[in-house]
């Protein structure tokens, strides 16, 4: 589809208007002082940013109704989650400012499967699987709780990565230490025995590999025992051909599966609500592809849902860099239309045809 300037539609920058809101000066008896703190830093920022709640809200996942409510200060319920989710996305959103092509980490419902796993994993001591679809977001969202929860080791794996490969690797990211007196060389046992000692001595620790099924079925095997023996929580994440190596009763892995704490079906491609806010945050910038109420075009989104086809890896990687790279300086805008040109264009791709 050729795109010429000429088709373009002009921006009007008032399409999403703003009203000034007011700092609440009284709050439920469900407000922390953290908690009012967090609703000055919210409303400060859509004042300064003319945001409207059903902005943040979708960016967020929080219902827009609901937003208004805690916003106000009379909000009945618990507040501090749903605050804290608010405040997230603004940080990331303002960290996303210095990098025009960056898309900054959203909360999905497969990265809250995720960090589920590893809370539930850490306090059992025991496994938790988790599998999806490649493209789902699932390494970023490991990434990013290793990064940010102590003690936690994520293990990129590779097709057959052995027991001993794994062993060193933990040993290295633990900065486990040869004792004096043992010399350089230690054989795989005093190695695994090393890694049981150190995690023995951790409260609370998570190792995590990715990509589980691409390992030797005895390297999974020596995790169950470091589990056993270290008293430590282990997240086996993967493609669903790792749900299959694991669910059958019967199988090489029965001893693994009976320590499952959390083992939920596999996720096949993201939800619509997680592509809406990893959109309206990647162009929170772009007034045009906002409603009054600060609700996502829904014209836009089915494009951008049609041409990902439920992939977050397609979103981030190829859709919107390549509309902020090509379509915005060229059209200056992000419409349905300058998305299919561009898609076609930079990544060859083309919407699937209405059932």
């Amino acid at each position: 589809m050729a795109l010429t300037p000429s088709e373009q539609t002009a921006v009007n920058p008032s399409d999403v208007q703003a009203r000034f809101r007011e700092i609440p000066t009284e709050y439920s008896e469900r407000y922390s002082e953290s908690d009012k703190k967090d609703v000055a830093f919210i409303l400060n920022w859509l004042n300064a940013n003319e945001k409207t709640n059903g902005f943040l809200g979708t960016a967020a996942g929080v219902n827009k109704a609901l937003v208004s409510r805690i916003l106000r200060g009379s909000y009945p319920g618990i507040v501090e989650t749903h605050l804290r989710k608010m405040v997230q996305t603004i940080r990331h959103m303002e960290e996303r400012k210095t990098e025009s092509d960056y898309t900054p980490f959203v909360d999905t419902h497969l990265s809250r499967l995720i960090a589920t796993a590893c809370r539930q994993t850490r306090i059992t001591r025991m496994f938790g699987v988790v599998t999806a679809n490649v493209g789902t977001g699932k390494t970023r969202a490991l990434r990013n709780i290793a990064q940010e929860q102590h003690n936690t080791w994520l293990i990129e794996s590779y097709p057959g990565m052995n027991s001993n490969c794994l062993i060193h690797t933990l040993i290295e990211r633990m900065n486990i230490s040869i004792p004096s007196g043992r010399g350089r060389y230690v054989n795989a046992a005093g190695r695994l025995e090393l890694v049981i000692n150190h995690v023995r001595m951790i409260d609370s620790g998570l190792i995590i590999l990715d990509e589980a099924e691409t390992v030797q079925a005895r390297t999974l095997e020596t995790l169950r025992r470091l589990s056993d023996l270290g008293g430590i929580g282990i997240v086996l994440t993967g493609t669903p051909a790792l749900y299959q190596l694991i669910k059958p009763a019967g199988s090489q892995f029965d001893q693994i599966r009976s320590r499952a704490t959390f083992f939920p079906e596999p996720v096949y491609q993201i939800k619509p609500d997680d592509a809406r806010a990893v959109i309206a945050v990647s162009f929170e910038d772009r007034p045009e592809i906002f409603d009054d109420e600060g609700n996502l075009d829904e014209e836009l989104f089915q494009a951008f849902w049609s041409l990902s086809a439920g992939s977050l890896r397609m979103l981030v990687d190829g859709l919107i860099p390549a509309m902020k790279r090509y379509g915005i300086p060229q059209y200056n805008e992000v419409s349905t239309k300058v998305l299919y040109g561009v898609a076609k264009k930079a990544l060859n791709l083309t919407p699937k045809p209405k059932q």
